[in-house]
C-alpha cells in the first residue's frame, strides 16, 4: 500500500514524512533536490505483536508496513513551480490514497507561500490542482474516444458512445465539484473510471498541522468545505509535526512519560496510521512461530486464500485450509495447544473472510 503526501511549501509535509518513516533528511531541499520524490516505509505500531512475542519468543518481530511518498506539488506563488505532470503525476497515480498536509500553525519565521495562514484556502488550492490534472487526463481520453468512434461498429461503437457521454458528465462533475459523482456509478462506469486513474477519486486524509497551543486547546479546525464534508472517502487528523519530530529524538519510555505528563494520549503518528487503515478499509492478520511473529495488512474480509498471497504465492496456489483463532481467544489461553483442546482453533476454507486480529496457520501443498 502506497500513500502519497502532498501539500504546499512550508506546510510541514516533509517533517511529517520524516516522522512517519524515520528518514532523517538533514539537507534542506533546494533547486533540483526540492523536486525529488522521496520514498519511505512506516512500521505500523501493533501492541499485539509484543504480547505474542512474549509467548513464542521468536527470532524476529515483523510489523506491517505502509509505504509513504513525499511528493512535490504545485507552489502557486513560487518561481520554481512544480506542476502535477511527468514523474509527479506518475507517482501520484501510483498512490492508493493521499495525505494532504494543511498548515494551521502561525510562525513568522516560516512565511506561508500565500502570505496568510488559511487552511480552507489551501485545501481549495490542492483540490484545484488535482482536479485540473484529472481534467487534462479526461480531455486526452475524450480526443481518443472521438477517434475510435470513426472506425468502430456495432456493440463496440455503442460502448464507446456510452463512454463518451460518461466522459462529458464526469468532466462537468469535476468542474462543478459535484460531491457524490463517484458514489453512484454503475458497473460499466466503474470500469471506465478505473482506467482513467483519476487523482480526485482517490481517498484523502487531511492532516491539519497545528502548534502546541492549538493542540492543547483541542482546536477544531474548520474543514467543512462542502466537497469534503459531503464526500465519502475523506477523513482528517490534527497533527503537531514539530512536537512529533522532537519526540522522535527521545526513547520510547521518555516519549510515553512525556505524553502522559501532557495528557496527550495516542501519538499523532498512531492517529494518522489508524486513519490510513480505516480509509483504505484495511485490517491485520497475524502469523506466529519460533522464527517470527508477523503482521500482514489486507483488505477487510478478504478471503483466506487471497490473503495467503501476502505471505507467498505458493500458499495461495496450494491452499488446503487455514487454521484460525482470534487474537483475544488465543491470549485468554496463552498457548495454541490449550486453545486447540478448547476447540477455539477453527479450520476454514478458501472463502473464509479474514478478520482483524486473526492468527492464521496455513496448510498447503505444492
Amino acid at each position: 500500500m502506497q500513500i502519497g503526501l502532498v501539500g504546499l511549501s512550508s506546510s510541514g509535509k516533509t517533517t511529517i514524512f520524516k516522522c512517519l518513516t524515520g528518514i532523517n533528511q538533514t539537507l534542506k531541499k533546494t533547486g533540483l533536490d526540492r523536486g525529488k520524490v522521496e520514498v519511505g516505509v512506516a512500521k505500523v505500531e501493533d501492541p499485539r505483536l509484543d504480547q505474542l512475542a512474549k509467548i513464542f519468543q521468536p527470532k524476529k518481530i515483523v510489523p506491517a508496513e505502509i509505504t509513504y511518498l513525499d511528493i512535490p506539488i504545485l507552489d502557486p506563488t513560487g518561481n520554481n513551480q512544480l506542476a502535477i505532470s511527468g514523474q509527479y503525476l506518475n507517482q501520484l497515480q501510483l498512490a492508493d490514497a493521499f495525505v494532504q498536509v494543511i498548515r494551521a500553525f502561525e510562525d513568522p519565521s516560516i512565511p506561508h507561500p500565500e502570505g496568510v495562514v488559511n487552511p480552507n484556502r489551501d485545501i481549495e488550492i490542492i483540490r484545484a490542482e488535482l482536479v485540473l490534472s484529472d481534467l487534462l487526463i479526461l480531455e486526452k481520453r475524450s480526443d481518443k474516444v472521438k477517434e475510435l468512434l470513426k472506425s468502430s461498429k456495432g456493440a463496440e461503437r455503442e460502448r464507446i458512445m456510452k463512454e463518451q457521454v460518461f466522459l462529458e458528465n464526469l468532466k462537468e462533475g469535476l468542474e462543478n465539484e459535484a460531491p457524490h459523482m463517484m458514489e453512484s456509478l454503475n458497473s460499466e462506469e466503474t470500469r471506465f473510471i478505473a482506467n482513467y486513474n483519476l487523482l480526485a477519486a482517490k481517498p484523502i486524509i487531511t492532516v491539519v498541522n497545528v502548534d502546541d497551543g492549538q493542540l492543547e486547546d483541542n482546536i477544531e479546525i474548520d474543514l467543512t468545505k462542502k466537497h469534503f464534508q459531503e464526500l465519502s472517502g475523506h477523513s482528517s487528523v490534527v497533527f503537531n509535526a514539530k512536537l512529533e519530530a522532537e519526540l522522535m529524538q527521545m526513547s520510547q519510555t521518555e516519549q510515553q512519560e512525556f505524553r502522559e505528563t501532557l495528557g496527550l494520549g495516542h501519538s499523532c503518528l498512531h492517529q494518522l496510521t489508524k486513519a490510513t487503515l480505516d480509509i483504505m478499509d484495511m485490517c491485520t492478520f497475524l502469523t506466529v512461530g519460533s522464527d517470527e511473529v508477523r503482521a500482514w495488512l489486507i483488505k477487510n474480509n478478504q478471503s483466506a486464500v487471497s490473503a495467503a498471497r501476502k505471505i507467498h504465492s505458493d500458499i495461495e496456489r496450494g491452499f488446503i485450509r487455514a487454521e484460525v483463532i482470534g487474537y483475544d481467544d488465543f491470549m485468554s489461553h496463552g498457548s495454541m495447544t490449550t486453545a486447540k483442546k478448547q476447540g477455539l482453533v477453527r479450520s476454514e476454507g478458501k472463502s473464509y473472510p479474514v478478520k482483524d486480529g486473526d492468527i492464521i496457520n496455513y496448510l498447503f501443498n505444492v
